[in-house]
């Protein structure tokens, strides 16, 4: 940099330095808008593959790109993407692949944001038809000529009910449809959906990939070729993560075997404890010998993740006053960090649903959802143990 510029100038231009050759450890947050375009991405550009250069982050930025390799390659797939949010993610790829005239077969219990947006989905001209994850007759029912995408969750929210993934896989491409599965809960570590015949595998990053509970992001991959539309709706809708989440993601998915591991072991030895308690109606999680889908979860699932629905006798009262008794689970929305929060469905995902839809997705009154983090087991159950003997009273 020529020093006899003037200060306006250099407080522009001075200090740029051209990438070193050494290689950093970390994943390096490339925290800008737009790239130089040389004569080679020119070139690209007039020949129509803008994507495969990286010249604005809307379009694509190596950090972003280093997230979404590492979640492919722990999924399994070919490609993917990361989104300033879940929702992002879910309505990128509901609307890459769907539009007015076309038929849509979906999963009763999702997550209620997945689930209000359906209903914009039916003001727009695409006809939805819910169905019973937990009954594939249901789900065969719900098909019809003209579906394009059968959509659920690999374990439901807030129940943790498990998809039969190869089941409803099959049956969306007998239809000729896509399959495509919110696999939050599980995570890769626990189940890999594309191994089952899923097309499409949607997260909400913000949960246990990040693990920390400081990012709001998603992501979804799949074969490159069932992604590319949904990187054009990406670029479309504009839900792209800025670069330094994205450092943050990526950084939290280096620990993320470790804490799965943690996550699991922690969720089933509650779980099975809950079940012993009298202030406790009913527990919902996969490994319980109580769970009528014992089957499926040994068969998909490595693991039954941290999360936990139970309802306590006495109903919503009993439950409010056990939120408010605990101490070490934090009453918030989310999941999937290293601390253990609980919820009441009634507040938070499923807060806009009457109380005979909640009923039908078997969300009584009195159900509550716990996220068991990474603590000492023991702590946990004293502290569940505690708030349930207050209420037995």
């Amino acid at each position: 940099m020529n020093t006899k510029h003037k200060p306006a100038t250099l407080a522009v231009h001075a200090g740029k330095q051209a990438p070193p050759d050494s290689r950093p450890i970390s994943t390096p947050i490339y925290q800008t808008a737009n790239f130089f375009l040389d004569e080679d991405v020119q070139a690209a550009i007039q020949d129509g593959k803008r994507g495969e250069h990286y010249t604005y982050t809307r379009y694509g930025n190596p950090t972003q790109a280093a997230a979404a390799g590492k979640i492919a390659a722990l999924e399994g797939a070919e490609a993917g993407l990361v989104f300033a949010s879940g929702m992002a993610a879910i309505t990128s790829v509901l609307l890459a692949y769907l539009k007015p005239g076309d038929h849509l077969a979906a999963a009763r219990d999702l997550y209620g944001g997945t689930s209000g947006f359906l209903q914009r989905l039916e003001s727009m001209g695409v006809a939805v038809t819910l169905f019973d994850t937990e009954d594939l007759e249901s789900a065969r029912r719900a098909l019809r000529p003209d579906t394009r995408m059968v959509y659920f969750e690999t374990l439901t929210n807030p129940l943790v009910r498990v998809a039969d993934t190869e089941a409803l896989a099959r049956l969306a491409h007998e239809a000729g449809a896509l399959a495509v599965v919110d696999n939050t809960f599980p995570t890769p570590i626990n189940h890999r959906p594309l191994e089952w015949g899923v097309d499409l595998v949607i997260h909400s990053g913000s949960k246990y990939l990040n693990g920390h509970s400081d990012v709001i992001c998603g992501a979804v991959a799949g074969p490159a070729d069932k992604v590319q539309p949904v990187w054009k709706a990406l670029l479309q809708f504009g839900g792209c993560m800025d670069p330094t989440a994205a450092w943050h993601l990526e950084r939290g998915l280096k620990t993320l075997a470790l804490r799965m591991e943690r996550h699991n072991t922690n969720g089933l030895e509650l779980a099975s404890w809950l079940e012993t308690h009298p202030a406790v109606d009913q527990v919902f999680y996969p490994f319980l010998a109580s769970n009528p889908r014992l089957d499926l979860a040994r068969r998909y699932l490595a693991g039954g993740s941290g999360m936990i629905g139970l309802r306590v006798k006495g109903g919503d009262t009993a439950a409010m006053d056990m939120l408010n008794r605990l101490e070490l689970f934090s009453v918030a929305t989310s999941l999937g960090g290293v601390e253990s929060l609980v919820s009441m469905p009634l507040l938070t995902s499923h807060a806009l649903f009457s109380a005979e839809e909640r009923a039908r997705l078997g969300i009584l009154p009195g159900t509550l959802r716990l996220s068991v983090g990474i603590e000492d087991a023991g702590d946990l159950r004293r502290d569940l143990e505690a708030a349930l003997n207050s209420i037995n009273r």
